[in-house]
Order: structure tokens, then sequence, then C-alpha cells
């Protein structure tokens, strides 16, 4: 990165929006990266901000005006329980956009990244390899889906980490785990189970245009899992051409401005597991020795409302 890179950014303000009672590690680079380039930088919990139509003032706190910010790095739209949440804070972004404020990720592409229903669909149509997947409430038609599977990832529409996803290969057993799913309210989202070449995949980080980074994940032992958070071993991974290409692509059609995209190698050719729009990269880092930070920031900034 050149020097002009991290002076830029100098007489700026922006946004870091969090979620949680303070920021977490990641957020902590983006500000510490901020702060290096001396950029005005303020970090608030969606929950502190106020959005106003015909007022003198958009976008505010109790204490101060978000009017005159160059942008925002959106890490979450925080915990959401109810509908009313959900459309107020995707509405505030969007909001912001309107405005002229440039949102990192772009609100769509987060709401399509963070819907593994809605992001599979688009990637599916624009031609990208994906697991086959069934997305239903009815409970025998999910057990169907598991019994043609023979192997099978029972998810969370919405989640990330690793946490909830159960795999089976029992169709009595996944009845029993679905039925209880169902009982809760929530949606059942049943997934082909792609075998992993040497029990790892591959986490591609992209900004931009450009793949900066990436790294294999290993499953642990007695696991399938390869998130990090599931205590899955890291190595740096040079991409091929072809999935460098497909992980550009992918971020590309979701209408994010970075990602982390997770590519699984199977026998016939590499699938798309998931695409997150709000990574961590904490074991990115330690695997690889590069820290995204300064790639995003320098993104914001080259977007950023002067």
């Amino acid at each position: 990165m050149s020097i002009n890179d991290l002076v830029q950014g100098k007489k700026l303000k922006v946004l870091i929006v969090y979620e949680g009672k303070r920021p977490n590690w990641a957020c902590m680079e983006l500000i510490n990266e901020l702060k290096v380039r001396g950029t005005t930088t303020i970090v608030l919990p969606v929950t502190r901000i106020t959005a106003a139509i015909n007022f003198e003032k958009a976008f505010f706190t109790s204490k101060l005006s978000l009017d005159d910010i160059s942008g925002v790095l959106l890490r979450s739209i925080g915990l959401i329980l109810t509908d009313d949440q959900f459309m107020r804070r995707t509405s505030l972004f969007k909001h912001m956009e309107k405005n002229g404020i440039p949102v990192m990720n772009p609100i769509d592409g987060l709401r399509k990244a963070r819907d593994k229903y809605m992001s599979l669909c688009i990637l599916s149509r624009h031609k990208i390899p994906v697991p086959q997947t069934i997305i239903t409430e009815d409970l025998v038609t999910a057990y169907q889906a598991v019994t043609r599977l023979k192997v099978a990832v029972i998810k969370p529409l919405i989640g990330s980490r690793g946490f909830g996803s159960v795999k089976v290969e029992d169709p009595d057993v996944a009845f029993r785990i679905m039925k209880t799913i169902l009982s809760f309210g929530q949606t059942l989202y049943v997934q082909e189970y792609i075998p992993k070449k040497n029990d790892r995949d591959i986490r591609a980080f992209v900004v931009g245009d450009s793949v900066i980074a990436s790294m294999y994940r290993y499953a642990p032992v007695n696991s399938w899992k390869t998130n990090v958070a599931q205590g899955a071993k890291t190595e740096p991974c040079k991409l091929t051409d072809e999935l460098t290409e497909l992980a550009i692509k992918v971020t590309k059609i979701l209408n994010l401005w970075y990602s982390g995209v997770d590519i699984v190698e199977g026998e016939n050719g590499p699938f798309v597991l998931e695409v997150n729009g709000a990574p961590d990269w904490r074991g990115l880092r330690e695997a690889t020795g590069v820290n995204p930070a300064p790639f995003i920031v320098s993104y914001l900034i080259s977007r950023a409302k002067k």
C-alpha cells in the first residue's frame, strides 16, 4: 500500500456501525486503521442512530449530527428481534445511500448475503455452482429431500460461523431435528453435503476487484465443520486463476464491495457454499499475514463523499 493511500482520508469522517455492547476485534482493526490515516471516526451501534424526513438534520444521535459523514463501514445491522427493527435498520442505510453517503457494504448486497436462500438463488441464476438446496416450512417435503440427498446439512437461514448447522445421514434423525425447528417458527434450510477434499474448504477474501488473501480451513478431528470459530486449522492458500475469478465474480453479483467467499473443492469442480458480507478475518490474518483493514478502508475512501 502506497504512502498516498495512508495519507488519503485525513479530511474525511467515517461512521463505523457495530453490533453488541462494544466493537468487536474486526471493528477495532478498522478503527485503528482509520486512526493511522488521521480520519475522523465515529463508532456507534445501529440503535443509537436516528433518521428524519423533512427535519433540519437527516441523520443524528442525541449528541451529534451525522449528515456530514463521508462514508459508513457497516459491520452489522444488529440483533433483529422484530420486523419493525429489520425494516427500520435496512431502510436507514438505504436512506443514507440515497443521500449520497456510501455504505460499505451496500445495504442491498449485505441483505442478500445475509439471506442464504436469496444469495444462493441469485448465484444459481448466474450459473455459479452451488449445492442443491431445499427451503421449506413443510416437514414432509424436507424429509423427502434428506432421503434423496443421502447426506445433508440442516442450517439456519440466517447465521454464521457454523453455529446451528447439523450434518445428517439418517432421515429419521433429520425428521426429529426439523420438527423441532418448525416448532419454534423457523424455516427449514436443507442442503446437499459436498464432501470436502482433504477435509478442507477455502475462504477467499475479496476487496473490490481483487482477492487480497485466501486460506485453507481444515476441519478439526472428529468434526466436519471448517469454520475457524469451530476450531478449524488454517494455512495460506494460493488460489488458481479459476477460483480467483469465481470469488470476485460472486462478490460482484451480490453487489458487495468486500466479502468472504467460502468455496469447497468437490469431485466435479468447485462449489460456492456461502458469501459473507461482513466477514471477520482474525484467522485469515494469522494464516496469511495479510490484514484486510487497510484494503477495506482504502476502498471506502475511494468511494467516499468528499
